[in-house]
């Protein structure tokens, strides 16, 4: 049987690429060649905008309100008795399971990465070599753009050629983690193409993908995904934040394997499938697709629920408002609140409190804010966004209700 490679890279903003027709001039040519012969789950919806939160969903297929935790705290460790991980899945049908990450990830906060639903497998934990590495002191060293000693991704590549080389043996089946570090030759990758600093990380995800393949790896099968994206300033936020945002949640997974016929699959599904699709199961489409920023008693959580173009979000801490419903197909930017009585104009600058918005700083040129928004937006459909509006509202009630949450 063929060695599994599933290698992650964590928080890429993939939906600024031109992949899966998006409207973008940021082009990957070595992804794109690998979609054209791989299977492509092109629109995979993650199920929290966080690391930990995100691969304990990846490896035991359950949406975080049903993992049973109820915090990041060490007594909320435990998930459902009868979960199997995919590890031992895979050791079940005879492989031999590695981790690869940073040792920071394992030493940090064992209990947030080391998931217990590894316990009773025999995964190695193996981990990149560093010996140092300088952090940059811009804003984009905040959302995780680092420039280290050992040239970010090219070094990152090279650690993983040794480990397939000549720490795995097989057969064998690895959970690999690239993290956002950026090489120095990838600094000005965008300047020719968006000039958006940010974007240097897609380049060096392309160059580094295409390295890798070019040799055969007909002995491989490699899944190619990851954890959550995050956004670059759009709708005000920088990084993944903990938001529910499109850019955050849009994890597509790519397939690679000279066994499986070309295929992509557009059709909406959840990360929580992410087990199914390596282990060669049913993927599960379901009615809705939940995300949560925390577990259940977390102050800031915010849960999404969607079903099909519409998206409901609850935010307990009521940032940036209390609930938020997008129509995906019309607004899939996310700039205009379905939810909301009455109409704010999203390019709106940030006015002194009691001000009103006219035509001179309104950028449409109208003096609509704060007029009723179904006078604003011009639906035929206002009776349909209620009735959605109720249902995704009592299905986010009833999802925490689950959980013993009232509010």
């Amino acid at each position: 049987m063929k060695n599994i490679l599933i290698w992650m890279f964590d928080g890429l903003p993939l939906y600024r690429a031109n992949i899966n027709r998006n409207n973008s001039n940021i082009n990957l040519p070595n992804y794109n060649k690998l979609i054209e012969k791989g299977v492509h789950y092109s629109n995979v919806i993650a199920t929290a905008p966080s690391t930990a939160m995100s691969l304990t969903s990846m490896f035991t297929g359950l949406y975080v309100h049903e993992l049973g935790r109820r915090s990041y705290s060490n007594e909320d460790s435990e998930i459902p008795s009868d979960t199997v991980s995919l590890f031992k899945d895979l050791e079940n049908q005879g492989y031999n399971t590695y981790v690869l990450w940073d040792a920071e990830l394992e030493t940090g906060n064992p209990i947030k990465y080391k998931i217990n639903a590894w316990s009773g497998s025999n995964t190695k934990f193996k981990h990149f070599r560093r010996k140092s590495k300088s952090k940059s002191k811009s804003i984009l060293g905040k959302i995780s753009h680092k420039v280290t000693a050992k040239k970010g991704g090219d070094w990152l590549l090279g650690e993983l050629n040794y480990f397939i080389d000549n720490e795995f043996s097989g057969p064998w089946a690895a959970f690999v983690r690239f993290g956002p570090e950026l090489g120095e030759r990838y600094t000005k990758s965008s300047n020719e193409v968006t000039n958006y600093i940010p974007d240097n990380e897609l380049f060096q995800f392309d160059s580094v993908i295409g390295e890798f393949f070019s040799k055969s790896r007909e002995d491989l099968k490699v899944i190619i995904c990851e954890d959550h994206g995050k956004m670059l300033g759009e709708n005000g936020i920088l990084s993944y934040a903990f938001n529910l945002m499109e850019g955050t949640l849009y994890t597509p997974i790519l397939v690679v394997d000279s066994d499986l016929p070309h295929c992509i699959i557009d059709k909406t599904i959840s990360l929580s499938n992410f087990k199914n699709i390596v282990l060669d199961r049913e993927v599960q489409y379901t009615k809705y697709i939940y995300a949560d920023s925390g577990y259940a008693d977390q102050w800031h959580r915010k849960t999404m629920v969607r079903k099909g173009k519409w998206k409901y979000i609850y935010n307990r801490d009521e940032w940036p408002v209390k609930e938020q419903l997008f129509d995906l197909d019309t607004d899939p930017n996310e700039m205009i609140n379905l939810a909301q009585t009455y109409y704010v104009d999203p390019y709106r600058d940030n006015r002194p409190e009691g001000d009103t918005v006219s035509k001179l700083n309104s950028p449409s040129g109208l003096s609509i804010d704060g007029e009723k928004l179904c006078n604003v937006i011009p639906r035929s459909d206002w009776k349909d966004v209620l009735i959605i509006l109720d249902e995704l509202r009592e299905e986010r009630l009833r999802v925490w209700e689950l959980q013993g949450v009232k509010y």
